[in-house]
């Protein structure tokens, strides 16, 4: 959200260089979470998980509105990245499956990017509308967030797990991890997450800059609104340009 830098510098006692605190607590939250979120799913299901990450998204956007303090917002921020980390693999998992029962699973790439690009349109409508809700309150935007938070939990109650739920791993978290640092390919993942990390670390300070040049919270939202636009855009034709440039080739650009 774009107005979760600026409220926390409207806390008491805090500064901008604390941004790099709750951020790097929330990095590192998802790095320890992000493989054991898979071992979690094999272990007790894909829907169970999705309910775990929507609750976790519940209690995080909570601190988030009670919060007065750093401490609250290094845990909100745990909790957030601990979500995303349990959603960000499982919720393609949930899909995969769902579309193998459906006999369409050459469909997935074209189903996920056209709800990736279909989320971000509707995000680009919350992005530019809730900063005006700042007017009124600071919290307010936060407090409208919490209550998509609970309805988006509701909605995951209601789906229906698969009969299909992948090739459920027998093995334990610490053969996962060793299985999963083959040389060649753990040499790629970790210059990719360097480089990706690096360019996260310093997002969390967009909006900050932003207001420094005088920007209101209304046009921040506005330029950060601009941005999901061009994520539309290219989720929008992801099957064509999966089609004409593999996967290396997106990787090497």
């Amino acid at each position: 959200m774009p107005i979760l830098a600026i409220y926390f510098l409207t806390l008491p006692s805090t500064t901008a260089q604390q941004i790099g605190i709750y951020s790097a607590a929330g990095y590192l939250a998802s790095f320890v979470f992000e493989i054991s979120s898979g071992y979690f799913a094999d272990r007790f299901g894909h829907k169970k998980t999705l309910v775990l990450a929507k609750l976790l998204m519940i209690f995080s956007t909570f601190l988030f509105v009670i919060t007065d303090s750093l401490p609250f917002f290094v845990l909100g921020m745990v909790f957030l990245s601990t979500s995303f980390a349990f959603a960000s693999g499982i919720g393609p998992a949930f899909m995969h499956d769902t579309l193998i029962q459906m006999k369409r699973e050459k469909d997935f790439t074209r189903v996920m990017s056209k709800m990736g690009a279909y989320v971000s349109l509707i995000s680009i409508f919350l992005i530019i509308s809730l900063p005006f809700f700042t007017t009124i309150d600071i919290i307010l935007p936060l407090k409208i967030s919490l209550a998509f938070d609970v309805l988006g939990f509701f909605a995951v109650i209601l789906l229906v797990s698969p009969k299909r739920e992948g090739e459920v791993s027998k093995d334990s978290m610490i053969k996962t991890i060793k299985d999963s640092s083959n040389p060649r390919f753990y040499w790629v993942s970790l210059f990719m997450g360097l480089i990706s990390r690096f360019v996260f670390a310093t997002a969390n300070y967009k909006e900050v800059y932003l207001q420094s040049l005088d920007y209101s919270v209304i046009l921040v939202g506005f330029i950060m609104g601009l941005s999901r636009f061009a994520w539309f855009l290219i989720g929008n034709d992801a099957r064509i340009i999966e089609k004409r440039i593999s996967v290396k080739s997106l990787l090497r650009l």
